[in-house]
This record gives structure tokens, sequence and C-alpha cells, in this order.
């Protein structure tokens, strides 16, 4: 599931990548290694987020014995704060975030789509000769050289010199283009993030590294070359998207890069440790579900009035839902219980609650799936709860809203009326849905508060297991 919290270590994770490029790897005529280093870092930074490593992953077990409820409380009471109908079946923000990420997903797409279009048309138009394992495509009217794929573009009326020629010819032979397209793709699904942009950037400035120094080794003088590439400046034609030119960016860098020899051994075992060492800081930074402190989490119970839970041991753990009950409220909670009104369900409601990533469902106390809202109307329930998890919560992280329902009959065995269309609170126990003779039963307060914190009570010890 793709939240707010993946895409801030995501943008993160890049941002570490990409500064470690520029300090350590801009400047050195690794081509090939900096190549790899920009496609797998960009692959590692959707990844690494996921990654259950340490610390993380410490704290997310540590967490699990800390009982997490998502309630409005205050000194002597707690509140029920009912949801509006209006404001549950429509969320106009979210509405309009789409539809902009919409839009801009259609713009990029079609770009992308127009240039492939028009490499479609440069092939009809163009004579085809074969090269060595490519294809030349001279075509009838002025345009820059280029290349796509394994197509090398040019005029008919303008042909490349020699130097420029072979420059296209390793581009193609290379295969930058299928470069330039993951990151076109990229950059539709992820528009919004100009991060992409730097490493699309980053990444065609090193074809054309690699593509000079493919034309040095060939044996063309260094000078003649830089001439030659110069001049092509001066041509003129359609923008070429995705295709990769000799005149791209080019700069005194470009032209200082290759002049440059082989670092030597001690450099390059240097760059390759230091690369090293900022995935293995961006992992263990980024990677894992991050989760409150202990000690920080007590301290906000004890000042609600509750006394500081300690973890006990089951002797099996049946599944992650599992955590271990909360001790029993004050009384002055109990006697200080507003009374409240029924809030049902619509039909809407159902329907928007069976997403999974975004709604966990609690039916009279037990976790059900989403899918079986489709088992039930809304005239099956009489009073429904929906709370936002917080980031301290156990569930936090897997969906975003908590969602309690009653059914009529249950409703009634925990409420009663008291005039006005208002209820009040029956204290009374209730069993679990372990049933009466495990001898493992709680409060019904008790287990409303259990159930806002994303778990069920832990499995009753058995003798002998």
């Amino acid at each position: 599931m793709i939240t707010w919290m993946y895409l801030a270590k995501v943008a993160a994770a890049q941002g570490i990548f990409l500064v470690a490029f520029y300090l350590i790897l801009d400047r050195t005529p690794l081509d090939h290694f900096k190549r790899g280093y920009l496609l797998a870092s960009v692959a590692l930074s959707f990844v690494i987020p996921y990654l259950p490593v340490w610390p993380a992953e410490i704290l997310a077990r540590t967490s699990e014995d800390v009982f997490q409820p998502v309630v409005t409380v205050g000194p002597d009471i707690i509140e029920l704060t009912p949801v509006s109908e209006e404001a549950s079946s429509t969320n106009w923000l979210a509405i309009s975030l789409w539809t902009l990420y919409g839009i801009g997903v259609l713009y990029s797409l079609v770009r992308v789509i127009y240039f492939l279009f028009g490499v479609y048309q440069r092939l009809g138009h163009g004579k085809h000769y074969p090269a060595g394992g490519l294809t030349e495509v001279v075509l009838p009217y002025a345009t820059p050289p280029h290349t796509f794929l394994r197509w090398v573009f040019f005029s008919e009326a303008a042909r490349p010199t020699p130097g420029v020629l072979a420059h296209e010819h390793a581009h193609a032979r290379q295969l930058h283009s299928l470069d330039r397209l993951l990151m076109a793709f990229l950059c539709v699904a992820w528009w919004w993030n100009p991060l992409l942009y730097r490493y699309a950037r980053c990444l065609a400035e090193t074809h054309e590294l690699l593509a000079d120094r493919a034309v040095v080794r060939s044996g063309h003088p260094v000078a003649d070359y830089q001439r030659q590439l110069l001049n092509a400046l001066r041509q003129t034609g359609p923008a070429l998207y995705l295709a990769s030119t000799a005149d791209y960016s080019l700069t005194k860098k470009r032209f200082s890069m290759m002049l440059q020899s082989k670092p030597s051994l001690l450099r390059r075992l240097s760059s390759y440790t230091f690369v090293a060492g900022i995935t293995l800081v961006a992992a263990f930074s980024l990677g894992g579900r991050t989760s409150a402190p202990r000690d920080a989490f007590s301290a906000d119970l004890t000042t609600l009035g509750f006394p500081t839970p300690t973890p006990a041991k089951t002797v099996e753990v049946i599944n992650h839902d599992t955590i271990l009950p909360p001790p029993p409220p004050p009384a002055s909670v109990l006697e200080n219980m507003k009374p409240m009104r029924a809030n049902p369900p619509m039909d809407a409601d159902l329907v928007a609650w069976r997403d999974p990533e975004v709604f966990g469902i609690w039916v009279d106390g037990t976790r059900i799936d989403n899918d079986a809202l489709g088992e039930f109307s809304a005239e099956d329930f009489a009073h429904h709860r929906k709370s936002r998890l917080l980031g301290n919560a156990k569930n936090a992280g897997i969906h975003d809203y908590q969602v309690d329902l009653w059914t009529k009959k249950y409703f009634h065995t925990i409420w009663r009326p008291v005039g006005d269309g208002t209820y009040e609170w029956i204290e009374k126990k209730v069993p679990t849905p372990e049933g009466p003779d495990t001898g493992n039963y709680l409060p019904a307060m008790e287990r409303m508060l259990l159930h806002q914190a994303g778990g069920r009570p832990a499995a009753p010890k058995v003798e002998g297991c």
C-alpha cells in the first residue's frame, strides 16, 4: 500500500543517492559504473521503505507489546463522536488530488506516445541501410543526428561527420534508449517528483560521456572530434524528447571528461565503498515500519489515568493482530460516560469501506474481511464509528481508518435508550468471541478500547503447552 510515509521515504532515498552521486561520482570517468549506480539506486529507492531493517524492525516488535488505543479521552470522560454521513461519503480533497494526479499522468503519457509516434513516422519516411547490426535511417528533410534503440537517424542533405556518426552508433549499441524509456515511464507515474527528472538528466549526461569515450577509444583525435561536436550544434530540427543526440549537454565538463584517464584502483575502491555505505545508510534509516517508543507511549497512558501496562507472555502467538488486553479503566470513566445518539451507516458507506488499504472493519468487536461487508445491508446495523489511526496505533500503515460496526442485537445489549433518541452505556461483562468457556472475557468498555487499538485479546494460556 502506498502511503504518505512511503512517498516521503522514496523521495528521501532518492535525495540521498543523488547527493552521493554529485559528491563522489559526477566528475569521475567511471561511466559504466555511474550508469549502473543511477539505475540501481532509483530502483532501490522504491524498495527500501519495505525492507524490514533494524532498528525499525526491532522498534516494531517492541511496540507490539504495548497497548495503543485511538480514542478521544478526557481526564474523566470518553466521548464517542459520530462521523457525519456527508463527511464519510464524500472526500473532496481526495477527489481533487486524484484529479490533479490524473491530469499530470495523462499529459506525461501523451508526451511519450507523441514521441513514439514520431519515431514510427520517421521510420516510414526514411531509407534504411544496415550498418554492423544497426540500421541507419536517412531522412529526406533536415534533422539533427539522433538515435533511438537500434536506429540512427540523420538527414540526407547534411550527413554527419565520422566522429558524430560513431557517437550515435555508440548510443545504439549500448541501448541507452532503454534507460531513457524507463525513466520516462517512471516520470509518467511520478510526474510530481522533481528528483526523478534530475535522475533522467544525470542518466542522459552519463550516456553522452559513454558515447564520447567510445569514440575516443576507437581512435578519433580528441580535438578533431570536439570540433565536429561544435559544428553539430549549428544543425536545426524538431525537438527530440527521448532520442540520444551528440550535441546534448555540450559543456566544458563534457569536453574535459574526454581527456581524463582511468582512475587508480584505490580511487575506484574508495568510490565503491562509499556507494555501498550510502546504500546501507539509506536502508537502515528509511527501511522498515516506524513505531512510537515504549517509554513515550507509557507516559501518555499514565497521564490519562490508566496504570502503565505490563506486558505478559502467551504460550503461542496466533497472528500479528494478537495483542495483550489492557487494564480495566477507572470507575470514574464509566460513571461519566456521556449519552450518545445512534449513528447507523448508509449503503454507500458499506461499499466505500470495502477498500482494505483505507479501512479496517470490526463488526460486534470482531475483525472481518472488508469483502464480507457485501453480506450485510445498512439496515443490519444500529451504530457505527469511524476513527483515523494515529502514528502510534498498531495497525497504522496497514489502513488509515478503523470502522466499528454494531448490529442491532449487539448494540442493544450494551446500550439502552434514555429518551430523545439517545443511549447510555450498560456496565456489564460481555464474553469475547472466543466464548465464555475459555474463561477469557473482558468488560464491555475494555473491549471497546481494545477494538479502537486495532487488536483483540491474547489467546488464553493452556496448561501443558
